[in-house]
C-alpha cells in the first residue's frame, strides 16, 4: 500500500474498533474528526474541551488492540473549540474521508476544506451518534492562556500522544513544552518526582530567559516529533519548545498558568 492519509468522522465510539480495521488497508496515517456537533442540540452550547479529555485518551488506548501500531492516529482537538467553524487546515494532505455514520453536509464541508476529489467513504447509513454520552462532566472546564509541560519525546507514541492532548485541550493560546536533553535522557530510568518537578523547573527558566541554549536547541531534530504532533491536533495554538536541562528556580513574572 503507498503511503496515503486519511480522515475519518467519528460519531459512534462504540463502532471504532470496525471502522479502523476497516479503514487500515486503505492509509497509513490517519485524523480522527470527533462530530460532538452532532451529539448536542443546536440550541446546547459547545462544550468545553477538557471534557472530551477521557474519550480522547480511552480512543488512543484502545486503538493499538484493534489495529495495533499499524495505523498512526491524530485526534483533531481544534474541532473541539467553541466557535471553530472556520475552515480545517491540517499539515498533511488528506487523501481520502470515512466516516462512521450518514453525514453528507459535515463530510462535503471537510472535502471542500481539504480539497479532496474522491468522494466519502461512508461506513455505516446510521446517522446516530453516542459522543454526547462520553462527555467527562467531572472535568474542570477552565482553559488557560498559557500551559507548560514537559517530557522526553523522542519517538512519539500512543502515551505521549494522551499527554501532549490533555496539555492542549486545557490551552487556548499557547503552549509550552519542554524537551529533555541527552544529558537528562541518561538518568531517565528510576526518575522520581522530585526530578520531574526540577525538569519542569528547568523549562520554566529556559522560557523565561530565552537564553541561547534554545536557539542551539531548536537548530535540532529533538523537538520536531512533538512539534509536529501538536500541530496537526490543533493548530490554531501557539507552541514553544525549549529544551530542559537543568535545574534552577524560574524568575518571578512567568506568565503561565
Amino acid at each position: 500500500m503507498a503511503s496515503s492519509t486519511g480522515l475519518l468522522v467519528v460519531s459512534n465510539i462504540k463502532h471504532l474498533g470496525k471502522s479502523l480495521r476497516a479503514i487500515e488497508k486503505y492509509v497509513n496515517s490517519l485524523y480522527i474528526h470527533l462530530n460532538v456537533t452532532g451529539s448536542t442540540s443546536t440550541t446546547s452550547p459547545v462544550p468545553p474541551p477538557p471534557v472530551w479529555g477521557r474519550l480522547i485518551s480511552q480512543l488512543y488506548a484502545n486503538s493499538s488492540s484493534y489495529v495495533g501500531n499499524q495505523l498512526d492516529l491524530r485526534v483533531l482537538v481544534s474541532p473541539l473549540r467553541p466557535g471553530a467553524s472556520g475552515s480545517l487546515k491540517l499539515r498533511q494532505p488528506v487523501d481520502l474521508i470515512f466516516s462512521d455514520a450518514h453525514h453528507p453536509e459535515l463530510c462535503d464541508r471537510l472535502r471542500a476544506d481539504l480539497n479532496i476529489s474522491k468522494p466519502t467513504i461512508f461506513l455505516e447509513d446510521s446517522v446516530i451518534s453516542d459522543l454526547g454520552a462520553q462527555q467527562d462532566d467531572t472535568q474542570p472546564p477552565k482553559v488557560y492562556p498559557s500551559v507548560v509541560l514537559g517530557g522526553t519525546f523522542d519517538r512519539i507514541h500512543l502515551g505521549h500522544k494522551i499527554f501532549l492532548t490533555q496539555a492542549v485541550l486545557r490551552t487556548c493560546k499557547r503552549l509550552v513544552v519542554g524537551v529533555t536533553t541527552s544529558a537528562m535522557t541518561k538518568g531517565k530510568t528510576g526518575m522520581n518526582w522530585q526530578n520531574k518537578k526540577l525538569i519542569l523547573t528547568a523549562i520554566l527558566i529556559a522560557v523565561c530567559r530565552k537564553d541561547a541554549t534554545g536557539l542551539d536547541f531548536a537548530r535540532g531534530r529533538a523537538h520536531r516529533p512533538a512539534k509536529e504532533f501538536l500541530i496537526d491536533i490543533d493548530g490554531t495554538l501557539q507552541y514553544e519548545i525549549v529544551p530542559s536541562m537543568i535545574p534552577l528556580v524560574p524568575r518571578s513574572g512567568s506568565d503561565l498558568d
